[in-house]
């Protein structure tokens, strides 16, 4: 049997595009990172990934999942809320 036959596939639409492009990391998260002193290096090392992929999630290039938004603020920013941690200053893409 191949190992096709167990592979998931997914598929995304606009809408879920433009629902993922909501829970990207931002200018917010960057300047509470910077406001408590917290290295990138750390963050980075918090979620098991390299600097330069933190860095992507950071420049709104790759999106950062809501999980990993939760372990920043649990363990860098309690006091601030996901809303505010995710809250984008990028256009929006509109949807058709």
């Amino acid at each position: 049997m191949s190992d096709k036959a167990n592979e998931t596939v997914w598929v995304m639409g606009d809408a879920d595009i433009n629902e993922l492009r909501g829970s990207i990391c931002t200018l917010e998260t960057r300047t509470e990172l910077e406001r408590s002193a917290i290295s990138y290096q750390k963050c980075a090392d918090l979620l098991g990934i390299d600097l330069n992929s933190f860095g992507l999630k950071l420049d709104e290039q790759a999106p950062m999942t809501v999980v990993e938004a939760k372990r920043i603020r649990d363990a860098f920013c309690p006091d601030c809320t996901l809303d505010y941690l995710l809250e984008s200053d990028s256009p929006a893409i509109p949807t058709i």
